[in-house]
């Protein structure tokens, strides 16, 4: 059951930032990328054949999109790669006892983080959690952007703003395989990014018409 629900959202995660160019799949070549670094340090060598073939075959997409914008995955790619990425989270820690689903969770957790704060935003305004806003995270760094700099391209600031939020989102990534099996430690980076997470939505928030 918990197997099920955790795959779910996590399809789910990727639907909710497949907002900007090249986010969605961005952040999904970085996290298969860490999949396949702990796949390979263990061994798995099934796991890491199929995870590469995975990625090589965003990487198109990647490029066509965040360079032309003319190409995107939609609401089925983005549940298609959370469902793969979510499938591999668990075969991970099937497969290796001492990958830990806490590993596999500070991997996604900028994803996570951005479902989870969308769900409680909608619930608090009673709206359904289904029903789509323009108040994710990516979306109002894009507009903040767009108003500071005053930059008439609208598609180079929907770049910046993906590549500001992949940097962001890799930055757990990296804590994740530096930490190897320290737990603790990982829980610290989860807790750590979800704050700066809240105060980065924040400041965004109460500033979004300023």
């Amino acid at each position: 059951i918990f197997t099920v629900i955790g795959i779910s959202i996590t399809a789910n995660t990727w639907n909710f930032i497949d907002g900007l160019n090249g986010l969605s799949s961005g952040m999904a070549i970085l996290v298969l990328t860490a999949f396949l670094i702990l796949a390979s340090e263990n061994n798995l060598q099934s796991i890491s054949s199929l995870i590469i073939i995975i990625i090589f075959s965003i990487i198109p997409f990647f490029i066509i999109n965040i360079s032309t914008g003319k190409l995107f995955l939609g609401d089925g790619g983005a549940y298609l790669l959370g469902s793969i990425i979510g499938w591999l989270g668990v075969e991970l820690t099937y497969q290796v006892d001492k990958i830990s689903p806490w590993s596999i969770f500070l991997i996604i957790v900028y994803p996570a983080t951005e479902f989870t704060f969308s769900f409680l935003r909608r619930a608090i305004n009673k709206k359904s959690p289904a029903q789509d806003d323009a108040l994710h995270l990516h979306l109002l760094l894009y507009k903040k952007i767009l108003r500071v700099t005053k930059i008439k391209n609208t598609f180079l600031v929907n770049n910046i703003s993906s590549l500001v939020l992949l940097i962001y989102g890799s930055i757990p990534i990296f804590l994740c395989l530096i930490l190897k099996d320290n737990i603790l430690q990982k829980l610290c980076v989860i807790f750590l990014f979800v704050i700066s997470y809240t105060l980065f939505y924040v400041l965004l928030y109460v500033r979004k018409n300023v």
